[in-house]
């Protein structure tokens, strides 16, 4: 049972369920209290035990299940698919290839013994290779191997001899193989994915923002909190590390005269900076919102490691949606800003245009400003004029683009015109692009 607690343990780590050493033994301790007869008993001791969050225990309560089934075979061959033969008959034909466990499988499904029939599945199997999955690419092997062990090239044999008992033949290794497949799927899941997401979500992490599939939006939202929160962490600990300064040698040696220049007290010089503003000025419309969707989010969640920031959005008029972020939870707010300012033909002069009235004369030397968007604008006017005043006025100019750099200059994009008047354009599209321009931001505006 010891064995199987630690193989517990390990699948709730791979569930994102936090488990350390010391838990574990707080559980094996509960477990030898409680005992393996009441399953309900167990699952609530352990989930108590193991999980703390309300997130760790809806992981707990989506592995303990998977993990503990009793039964990975629950369906029988399809009886239309084997045919007009008679189960006797399919089982003297199997019995003639002279291979046991061949037979004896064959047996358990056509009689529907499913206990049975699971457990040899689960015999067929190294539970040391089992444990050692790290790849999608390590299942098909496994099911090869067991499939070669149960001699289920054999009923191809038998398959092949035609007629109505080969064709029942051949669906009997489909099921067989189906159930191996099915077999290595659980176990993949509990050993390396047991939320059944991760290696979904890491492919859509490192896939264009505009390509995520709308049911990963939740998940993505998650990892983009979670990036947040590390980038703040990081950030205060660099701000700590350099906000004393340079040593104050002229003051330092005239305040320790007492002590014969020995440094008994140490002095820095502190430089002081004026606290910057954001603003972010977003493209809402359908070809940048979801790029809109995490940066607001990122930087919203950065909270106190950013100095203030004030959001705009825009697909034709623009309008200020800061206010959004203080009245609502941010998810909310982001939802709420995509869907007021996300409609409407893009008009990017019109919207350069609203952003000078609203801002007036409140840019200075402090202020970064961050233009987010694919600067295609319909062939409208681009008021490129608008832009290029703006930014004499603010202490720096950004633009974040999802396009790369070959389609700046094609169709309606006016980033030719908009990009001199920028310190930088740059490519934006995945998380990691989003990451590395939150640390290059957050450094630039560091107090």
């Amino acid at each position: 049972m010891h064995l199987t607690l630690s193989r517990f343990v390990h699948a709730l780590r791979s569930a994102d369920v936090a488990v350390s050493p010391a838990e574990t033994l707080d559980a094996l301790a509960v477990l030898q209290q409680v005992g393996v007869d009441n399953r309900r008993l167990l699952q609530d001791a352990l989930r108590l035990t193991l999980a703390k969050t309300v997130e760790e225990k809806a992981a707990f309560d989506a592995c303990f299940p998977a993990f503990f089934s009793g039964l990975p075979v629950r369906e029988p061959p399809k009886r239309r698919l084997i045919g007009q033969v008679s189960r006797e008959e399919l089982q003297q034909a199997v019995a003639a290839l002279a291979h046991a466990p061949l037979r004896d499988a064959v047996a358990f499904a056509l009689n529907g013994d499913f206990t049975r029939l699971s457990r040899q599945v689960a015999s067929l199997f190294d539970r040391g290779e089992l444990d050692a999955m790290r790849h999608l690419r390590d299942k098909p092997v496994l099911v090869d191997k067991a499939a070669h062990a149960l001699g289920l090239g054999l009923l191809a044999g038998l398959g092949g001899q035609g007629g109505a008992q080969g064709s029942a033949a051949m669906h009997l290794r489909q099921y067989l193989t189906g159930q191996l497949k099915a077999y290595v799927d659980l176990q993949y899941r509990l050993v390396v994915d047991a939320s059944g997401q991760r290696a979904l979500l890491a492919a859509a992490l490192s896939a264009n923002f505009q390509q995520l599939p709308p049911d990963y939006h939740v998940e993505m939202e998650r990892v983009v909190c979670k990036l947040a929160d590390r980038l703040a962490r990081r950030h205060r600990r660099r701000r700590h590390d350099t906000q004393r300064g340079q040593l104050d040698l002229r003051r330092m040696l005239r305040r320790n005269v007492a002590y014969d220049g020995t440094p008994v007290n140490v002095y820095w010089r502190r430089r002081r900076r004026e606290p910057a503003t954001i603003l972010l000025v977003c493209d809402v419309s359908n070809s940048v919102s979801q790029l809109a969707r995490f940066l607001l989010l990122l930087l919203y969640r950065l909270g106190e490691a950013l100095p203030s920031v004030r959001s705009f959005a825009f697909s034709n008029t623009l309008g200020e949606v800061t206010s959004l972020f203080r009245d609502k939870d941010h998810h909310t707010a982001v939802e709420t800003a995509l869907v007021r300012h996300g409609r409407g033909t893009t008009d990017y002069g019109r919207a350069m245009q609203d952003l000078r009235d609203l801002l007036g004369t409140s840019l200075n030397r402090q202020t970064v400003l961050i233009f987010l968007g694919d600067a295609r604008g319909n062939y409208f006017p681009a008021r490129a004029e608008i832009l290029a005043n703006l930014s004499r006025q603010a202490g720096q100019t950004w633009w974040l683009t999802p396009e790369t750099a070959d389609r700046w200059t094609t169709g309606d994009c006016l980033l030719q015109e908009y990009a001199p008047h920028c310190r930088q354009v740059l490519t934006c599209n995945k998380l990691a692009d989003l990451e590395r321009f939150a640390d290059r931001l957050l450094k630039l505006t560091s107090r």
